[in-house]
């Protein structure tokens, strides 16, 4: 039959890429189960940050037998060599909160920072650079690694650049998460009203730059023997 695959995400979009190549799968209680090739894939986004992804890996290990682990859909780029739709395999992850720091099953990539906030400009991602030597940020894969070590399974970490080193957010979307760490539209829209002329070209921007990240994914994942 085959192994499951738990493939963790922060929203439903970044799995655009692999659902249009293995069909959208079955709906279950915590994502999607997909056949990907002879093994199975569940899909589970459950918004930004490590409480929501923690919660969404200990969904899927309550309601399904898995194998192993994959952290994957967007991560800012810290490397300024790093462009828009690169693939990240990575090899090393930084708790940014705790200092902790949990291998993958790959070996050579790069090595990934994680903090519960948005990198929102280029001068917060020089300093994670600096201070860290990662090559990229992003909010879920420490505590989805922490999930995947106190189950015993193996972790792999791959992502994909959607921001670059050079790049900041127009709009502070740190301010738009709510209490419980989602990102709540309502507030993303009330920014951009105020200055819409600066705001509304950088949203449009970072949707299309997203939607070259899911592809690219989509299609470097499909080839991967996990």
């Amino acid at each position: 039959m085959g192994m499951t695959l738990l493939v963790v995400a922060a929203d439903a979009r970044e799995f655009a890429g692999i659902t249009q190549r293995t069909g959208p799968g079955e709906l279950l209680p915590f994502g999607r189960r997909v056949r990907c090739g002879d093994s199975t894939w569940l899909l589970t986004a459950n918004g930004p940050g490590p409480r929501l992804a923690a919660e969404a890996c200990d969904a899927a290990m309550r309601s399904a037998r898995v194998d192993a682990v994959l952290s994957t859909g967007y991560c800012g780029a810290l490397d300024p060599a790093l462009e828009i739709a690169s693939i990240v395999p990575v090899s090393r992850i930084i708790d940014r909160s705790s200092g902790e720091v949990y291998e993958t099953q790959y070996q050579g990539g790069e090595t990934l920072v994680c903090q519960d906030r948005v990198a929102a400009t280029t001068e917060e991602k020089a300093t994670l650079r600096r201070e860290t030597g990662a090559g990229a940020v992003d909010m879920e894969s420490a505590a989805v690694a922490r999930k995947a070590l106190e189950a015993g399974l193996p972790l792999h970490c791959i992502r994909v650049v959607s921001d670059t080193a050079a790049e900041g957010f127009e709009l502070d979307l740190n301010a738009a998460r709510g209490s419980d760490g989602r990102f709540r539209i309502s507030r993303i829209l009330l920014q951009a009203l105020v200055r819409p002329w600066r705001s509304v070209p950088g949203l449009i921007r970072l949707a299309s730059n997203s939607h070259r990240a899911s592809e690219r994914l989509g299609e470097f994942l499909a080839t991967c023997q996990f």
